[in-house]
């Protein structure tokens, strides 16, 4: 079985919390839906109850500096 890579934790709004123990973001405070961190739903449209707040990938910081 191929293992699962949840694409939030390439998101800007991601957030690591060492004492919570469930994944959190800023759309999704107390906890990701299962269907967005198992990589079922497109959060890049909206979700219920997700504060307006959608997927967006964190900038290369390798690339930000090339014109």
């Amino acid at each position: 079985m191929k293992p699962i890579h949840p694409k939030c934790m390439e998101c800007l709004h991601w957030r690591i919390n060492a004492i919570i123990t469930i994944p959190i973001c800023d759309a999704f405070p107390k906890g990701i839906p299962d269907e967005i961190f198992y990589n079922n739903a497109d959060h890049t449209i909206p979700f219920p109850g997700d504060n307006e707040i959608r997927f967006e990938p964190i900038e290369d910081l390798t690339n930000s500096n090339k014109r």
